[in-house]
């Protein structure tokens, strides 16, 4: 049975982001609720304003949690970690996939290495639902890995189009625009091994969804399953950032309205039996230049209890 999943997960797989300190202030609920599973925003203030909260909160996801279940909300963030906690069972943790299919996205890449994404970053995942979808006022979005896409006129009878959404479709009142922004969405991929032959994969990234630049970094563990490298729990993983600087693209040769460089805060994330953990750790309207940006993130993994720790670190906005 493991076989026959794992084939039908590899087979027609494709290659496939803060600058605020994190705080514990509850999200009031005024100017938002729940409507057929989706989380419903007054306007688009109240909108970016619970975006910048997520961002915040990312050290205390729990403070964000409480609210969606307050809210009723069973957002795309838990259902995804829900899934992780089952990875190292692998029938279990494959027909769970299957389960939620707009939830995790099968990046692949050389040597039958295979990683379950989540469809949206982070801050994103923890206000949208399993679907991918939220509101605001009254236009319908889905953010995915590939597309943000909108029904502009809130026609609820259109959600099962931007479900299966392809370029194919037609109807004025549906937009998309590519998450990607035709830019690669992965800076860094690097491999560090375990003494047994188990490793952590250390990654870099950027997302572009509703018109801002999210960069992440992400520490993964693996182990190899029937010939492909698995997502594994490791006893110790750790993401983490020095202190930074960036500019972004708004500034050319003639014009830069701040000739100084904007500061990265320094964090620092780990956890016990996890197979990943991913952060954001710049989110911009302009995209960040990488020959004048610079964030030295750390990342560390323990495949056992005493044993030995891997160390990989580089600049996450760089292009590699």
């Amino acid at each position: 049975m493991l076989i026959s999943l794992l084939i039908s997960f590899v087979v027609g797989c494709s290659e496939k982001t803060l600058n605020d300190n994190p705080g514990t202030k509850i999200e009031p609920i005024l100017d938002k609720y729940l409507h057929n599973g989706r989380l419903v925003f007054k306007d688009q203030e109240t909108y970016q304003n619970h975006l910048k909260w997520i961002l915040s909160n990312q050290s205390t996801p729990d403070v964000i949690i409480r609210f969606n279940s307050e809210m009723g909300l069973v957002s795309m963030k838990e259902i995804y970690d829900a899934g992780m906690d089952l990875v190292d069972n692998h029938v279990d943790f494959l027909a769970y996939v299957e389960k939620y299919p707009r939830v995790f996205e099968r990046a692949t890449y050389l040597e039958n290495s295979m990683i379950f994404d989540i469809e949206a970053p982070v801050d994103y995942a923890y206000l949208i639902n399993g679907d991918g979808l939220f509101q605001v006022g009254n236009t319908i979005y889905r953010v995915s890995h590939n597309y943000t896409i909108e029904i502009v006129d809130g026609d609820e009878s259109k959600i099962p189009l931007i479900l299966s959404y392809d370029e194919s479709i037609k109807d004025p009142s549906i937009k998309s625009v590519p998450t990607s922004s035709g830019a690669k969405t992965q800076l860094y991929y690097r491999i560090d091994e375990f003494p047994n032959g188990d490793r952590m994969v250390s990654r870099h990234n950027v997302v572009f969804v509703d018109y801002q630049y999210r960069y992440s970094v992400r520490t993964t563990g693996q182990t190899r399953v029937l010939g492909i490298w698995w997502q594994k729990k490791l006893n110790y993983i750790q993401v983490s950032w020095d202190e930074g600087y960036w500019r972004d693209s708004y500034c050319t040769i003639d014009y830069c309205p701040n000739p100084y460089p904007y500061l990265i805060l320094p964090w620092f994330f780990s956890a016990t039996n996890k197979a990943d953990l991913e952060y954001i750790f710049l989110s911009t309207e302009f995209g960040a230049l990488f020959d004048v940006s610079y964030c030295l993130a750390t990342h560390k993994g323990q495949l056992t209890d005493g044993g030995v720790i891997k160390v990989r670190q580089a600049d996450a906005l760089e292009d590699y």
